[in-house]
């Protein structure tokens, strides 16, 4: 058990920021963590509950259960972007966004602010567990490393927040955390990965075969929209390449309908070149050469040997799948930490 100040002591105050839609119960299991069960003194903790425009009764229940939590009520769903508001009516030095299912509890936060002053961190991410699979966290495929974050659950300082704009409103759902976290590491900010934290979320295990269509579609669109507004041309274009090569690839061999994706891309791609910010050049070639959203589908594809020993054997073929990428994450453990580690460009 770490040891801290008493609850007396100066802790910096903190405002915890839902965005929430259409999950009314599991925001007041959230809000009741947070409020309840998190080791926090009360008097620096303003939690602010963010509704893009439920049609479930989430802004009536919280009115009814919860009337300390200021409530800002969306007139329609803007998706991730609706953390805007929450952060410019927020007034913590450290401001934490977690997803309506999704919350900390005991001394997480304080075990996460406390390791946050020390790194001179500006951007903390959490290991992320899921309520239904107990011993279940976010490593391997989902882990996104110190080149982005998992949105459900994540701390940011006052002055990142204060000199950077938050969520960008071109990014309705997915994809957000990659272009926001670039965009801070260019600023020269500092992104600490702290495991030791665990943000629960109310979802089961997720499952590689839930999201072939609508993770593509989605994601892939937004990346190369990031790519295109922030990363310099020749690394934009390297990028741009891989994302449509990666669906068509895919295409082939999961879901032949992801060929739709790749006007998708193009789309996305131009739509950030009317945005363009271009990061420093050494901001971008990192995310060409390293970040896992932008990588080369050779990276993770199975050896012309692989192929042959696990031909008619797609248990083998996912086992080669999954060593492939393992390999990958531990050449780049500098940027894929399996323990607490700081990122900084």
């Amino acid at each position: 058990m770490l040891a801290f100040p008493p609850v007396d002591a100066a802790w910096p105050q903190v405002s915890i920021v839902f965005v929430a839609y259409n999950r009314r119960d599991k925001l007041g299991i959230s809000l009741e963590h947070v409020l309840d069960r998190l080791d926090y003194p009360a008097d620096r903790l303003e939690v602010i509950v963010v509704d893009n425009a439920s049609e479930d009764g989430t802004a009536e229940m919280v009115r009814e259960r919860f009337p300390q939590v200021q409530l800002i009520v969306n007139p329609e769903n803007v998706g991730a972007s609706a953390w805007n508001a929450g952060m410019t009516a927020a007034r913590g030095d450290w401001r934490l966004i977690l997803d309506d299912d999704c919350y900390l509890s005991g001394e997480a936060l304080k075990v996460a602010v406390r390791r946050a002053e020390e790194h001179r961190a500006d951007l903390v991410s959490f290991l992320i567990g899921s309520s239904e699979g107990p011993g279940y966290f976010n490593t391997g495929n989902f882990n996104p490393g110190l080149l982005g974050f998992v949105g459900c659950a994540a701390l940011f300082s006052r002055r990142a927040i204060e000199t950077e704009p938050f969520y960008d409103p071109n990014l309705f759902i997915w994809g957000n955390e990659v272009e926001l976290t670039m965009r801070l590491l260019d600023r020269g900010f500092r992104h600490l990965y702290l495991p030791e934290v665990v943000a629960v979320h109310q979802k089961a295990i997720p499952d590689d075969d839930e999201f072939p269509l609508v993770f593509n579609s989605t994601n892939q669109r937004h990346w190369a929209y990031s790519a295109g507004k922030l990363m310099q041309p020749a690394d934009a274009v390297v990028v741009l390449g891989r994302l449509l090569l990666r669906t068509a690839i895919d295409a082939r061999s999961k879901d032949r309908r992801l060929v739709a994706v790749l006007p998708q891309i193009v789309a996305g791609f131009v739509r950030g070149l009317r945005a363009r910010r271009p990061l420093r050049p050494a901001v971008s070639t990192l995310y060409r050469t390293v970040c896992a959203d932008f990588s080369s589908p050779f990276a993770v594809m199975r050896t012309p040997v692989q192929r042959l020993r696990h031909r008619g054997d797609p248990d083998g073929a996912q086992r080669a799948r999954d060593e492939r990428r393992a390999q990958r994450l531990e050449r780049l453990a500098r940027y894929y930490p399996a323990g607490a580690d700081v990122l900084e460009v």
